[in-house]
């Protein structure tokens, strides 16, 4: 019985390990890095200057907004390489860049790029908040407003 046993652990054991030994692979990409898309302001940009990336697969759509205003829209492709990324366009041709991804910023060549949440800001009734020239101010205005509203003023 006690032979059976061991036997029947042993065929077990082998299983297990020959199972988790297939399993491993060192074709599994999940260390991919893909830029994600989103609306992005330079670091020490204008921030009325908006990027926007729009991200399907190796293709990105690079467009620039300047207070409103479509400024140019480039398609890339692009591909990754540990710190550095190949874009290529039909507009500037094949360049090959520093990259660096960190949280909510990405860096491409010598600019670093914010992405952005964007929410659009209401009064109490639902009616977007007039733009003010400080987000800052637009953004405190709307809270004030909002801690009355909980304060019961």
């Amino acid at each position: 019985m006690k032979k059976s046993l061991i036997n029947w652990m042993t065929i077990f054991m082998v299983t297990v390990m020959s199972v988790s030994f297939m399993s491993c692979s060192s074709d599994d990409d999940d260390n991919a890095v893909v830029i994600p898309s989103g609306t992005y302001i330079e670091e020490n940009g204008d921030e009325g200057e908006l990027f926007t990336l729009v991200v399907n697969g190796n293709n990105v759509r690079w467009t620039c907004t300047v207070y409103g205003k479509v400024e140019s829209v480039v398609d890339y492709t692009y591909t990754i390489n540990g710190n550095q990324i190949t874009l290529v366009s039909s507009k500037y041709g094949k360049e090959t860049l520093y990259f660096n991804q960190k949280g909510n910023r990405i860096t491409i060549g010598e600019i670093t790029y914010i992405k952005q949440e964007i929410i659009e800001l209401c009064d109490l009734n639902g009616n977007p908040l007039p733009s003010k020239k400080h987000r800052g101010e637009r953004l405190f205005s709307s809270l004030m407003a909002f801690e009355c509203v909980i304060d019961g003023f």
